[in-house]
């Protein structure tokens, strides 16, 4: 067993989560009773909207001691229950319990956090003494809000495909149309990444996936480019993974209510982003995405005209490598709108989004945690390829600014040989200060992004024209990062322009530990660029 050790309880929770991320095994979080436990609310929010197995221990006092003046006491039962998947107490004011007891409450913790693919929560009262104890028996009562009727050693529903899923997948085949994959945030998976390059070279769909899906397959969806492109809607989407952040892919799928929309979801949640859901597949990505190339294939098999290449002989649960037809016009769009954007950041000045374009080539073979809003938004953003990145992770569950360098942090625990860098905005970095009093500190890079406040408010149309939206929003802080880092022990670097950013770069790559790369950019040319990107774009494509 590994112990890491953290002094902020909001730190030690996002660290916990990066370690699960990265393990893919339930990560237990101990903290001590009163305004702890709240303190670890964001991380658990977090980790219970990505589906990340967490297991919480919070130490409580003991019964009775609630409202009569007692130090660090506060209502812990069920504190985070709109946000775990089982809460549970253990009980010792009961009479009895024993060893057995208390190892079958922990193994059922730890099997639905797995299973149900979320955090579970202990809550421990304690009474005096605390320490120097002598062994005694166990109490036997096991309070638990779990539901008892459901097992949680059950295994994952693995069931068969849904007939009428399969029935419209024979229909969209039979008639030529378009049946879309959409690819959500989820951990790098070769399984999906293999049956998902079969699917696309047979050539009746379009996979459509962000950069925080980890796929290198498929089309990447640019928001721009979902904003100017006329496209018109696949007969049938079929989803899966976590939240996209692609704003006007979302406006799309919203505003056309011809298509049908089937996803795939390991807890059979319904899950209605586009208010356009006609049915759920509870299984695993892998598992259905298997069963639908088989119906792909059987029925190219039965019917060979259908795509013009020769399928006779090929066992459908074997892998497929045909000649990939002809991209739709809408891929080729795709592909020539990147080209333009590409031509574009030539002409940038020194702004966020040309030192990202500069960053992003350090980044290969590395696992990346970005901040969240702006600088998420602006990394999609970057028309380049990033299949040479081994991970990209955002958190993306509840879409907050806290907790990015500590479930990097985590993440670096997970993976000691692989390269861990960070990008982030002043602001989330100064809020997250407490990822630094993790121990073990493990080798890490973090690039800031110094845009002076949170940049996304000033890009908003509504928000930037507020007059209050540089105090309140944007609330930008004079921080002198120099020393800051200093105070943590972290070897830091400013960077102002483009010559002094690519020397920061090699300098940054080249350190042996942890530094940090600060940038510093304007706002004002952060718009000036944004404007650049975004001139008039004429329409590509119409399918």
């Amino acid at each position: 067993m590994e112990i890491f050790t953290g002094v902020d309880e909001r730190s030690a929770g996002f660290a916990a989560l990066g370690l699960a991320l990265g393990t893919g095994r339930p990560v237990v979080v101990v903290c001590t009773s009163g305004t702890a436990l709240l303190n670890l609310g964001p991380a658990v929010a977090e980790a219970f909207y990505l589906r990340l197995p967490l297991v919480i221990l919070s130490a409580d006092r003991p019964t009775g001691y609630e409202g009569q003046q007692r130090g660090q006491v506060i209502r812990q039962d069920g504190a985070l229950a709109h946000h775990v998947r089982a809460s549970h107490r253990w009980a010792p004011d009961e009479p009895k319990w024993d060893l057995t007891s208390s190892e079958k409450l922990f193994k059922q913790a730890l099997t639905t956090a797995t299973i149900e693919c979320g955090p579970v929560h202990i809550n421990i009262p304690l009474d005096e003494p605390l320490y120097d104890i002598e062994e005694q028996g166990l109490f036997r009562s096991v309070h638990s809000s779990h539901n008892e009727d459901k097992s949680p050693y059950s295994p994952p529903l693995l069931t068969p495909v849904p007939v009428e899923l399969q029935n419209e997948i024979l229909h969209v085949l039979a008639q030529g149309k378009k049946i879309w994959f959409l690819a959500g945030m989820a951990s790098p998976d070769e399984g999906v990444q293999a049956i998902l390059k079969d699917i696309e070279n047979l050539g009746k769909s379009c996979l459509w996936r962000e950069d925080l899906a980890n796929l290198k397959v498929g089309l990447p969806v640019r928001d721009e480019w979902f904003r100017t492109s006329p496209v018109d809607p696949p007969e049938l989407l079929i989803s899966w993974g976590g939240p996209l952040v692609s704003k006007h892919l979302l406006l799309f799928l919203h505003r056309n209510p011809r298509f049908k929309h089937w996803r795939i979801d390991p807890r059979g949640d319904e899950i209605d982003t586009y208010s356009r859901l006609d049915g759920v597949w509870q299984a695993s990505p892998q598992f259905a995405l298997k069963n639908i190339k088989k119906i792909f294939c059987d029925f190219l098999l039965e019917h060979p005209s259908a795509t013009g290449l020769e399928v006779t002989g090929f066992a459908s649960d074997e892998s497929f490598s045909a000649p990939k037809p002809s991209v739709m016009k809408s891929e080729n769009a795709v592909l020539d709108f990147d080209m333009l954007m590409r031509d574009r950041y030539h002409n940038l000045p020194f702004s966020d989004l040309l030192a990202l374009s500069v960053v992003l080539p350090f980044l290969k073979n590395k696992r990346v945690h970005l901040g969240n809003s702006s600088l998420l938004r602006k990394f999609l953003s970057l028309p380049w390829d990033k299949d040479q990145i081994k991970s990209i992770h955002c958190n993306r569950g509840t879409s907050g600014i806290e907790g990015s360098i500590s479930t990097a942090i985590g993440e670096a625990w997970a993976h000691p040989d692989d390269s861990v860098w960070i990008l982030n905005g002043d602001l989330a970095t100064a809020y997250d200060a407490g990822a630094w009093l993790l121990e073990p500190r493990p080798s890490v890079k973090m690039v800031i992004l110094n845009n002076g406040g949170g940049d996304i408010f000033r890009q908003l149309p509504g928000a930037s024209i507020q007059p209050e939206c540089e105090t309140l929003f944007a609330t930008p802080r004079s921080m002198d990062w120099s020393p800051w880092c200093q105070g943590y022990g972290l070897p830091h670097r400013l960077t102002t322009d483009l010559n002094s950013l690519q020397d920061g770069l090699k300098w940054l790559a080249d350190l042996v530990g942890t530094g940090v790369l600060e940038i510093k950019t304007s706002p004002f040319w952060n718009r000036q660029s944004e404007f650049i990107l975004c001139e008039r774009i004429e329409p590509t494509c119409k399918d």
